[in-house]
């Protein structure tokens, strides 16, 4: 069963996400860069259904590991990968494991604050080594 819900409170999107089978993200929009609703499903593990908009969706959604990636504007293959998750547990616990995993890895708060702060260190660095600036004396509105 698909249900369109239209806008949901955050405390009702958790719930549904930890009671839904799988999750569909149908958007053939390439605007759609990222697909932070993609993070927020594998967090609570569960596999995904996306479009191939060769954008970030399929960084977060990886076709065949944590759920299925379809051509972008074919209803047909997406209800097909629909169909597949709903038939088929073992393979729902799989990509739903997968996608937790991934989640844990790549996109937990702490690990995405983590890189912000290398690559910020890295830019710097390379600053200093330039003689453009240096980690003590970095002020933004000086950079600018």
């Amino acid at each position: 069963n698909v249900v369109m819900l239209g806008h949901v409170s955050e405390e009702d999107k958790s719930a549904l996400l930890a009671l839904c089978k799988a999750f569909a993200f149908p958007s053939n929009n390439r605007a759609e860069a990222f697909g932070i609703s993609l993070v927020e499903a594998s967090r609570f593990g569960k596999p995904m259904i996306s479009c191939d908009l060769t954008t970030g969706t399929s960084y977060v959604n990886i076709d065949g590991v944590t759920g299925l990636v379809v051509p972008a504007s074919d209803s047909k293959a997406f209800g097909e990968a629909m169909t597949a998750l709903a038939s088929d547990a073992e393979l729902v616990r799989g990509m739903g494991k997968a996608a937790r995993a991934r989640y844990e890895r790549h996109f937990r708060a702490s690990i995405v604050a983590m890189r912000y702060l290398e690559a910020y260190e890295s830019l710097l660095a390379a600053r200093s080594i330039s003689g453009q600036a240096s980690v003590a004396s970095f002020s933004p509105k000086a950079s600018r």
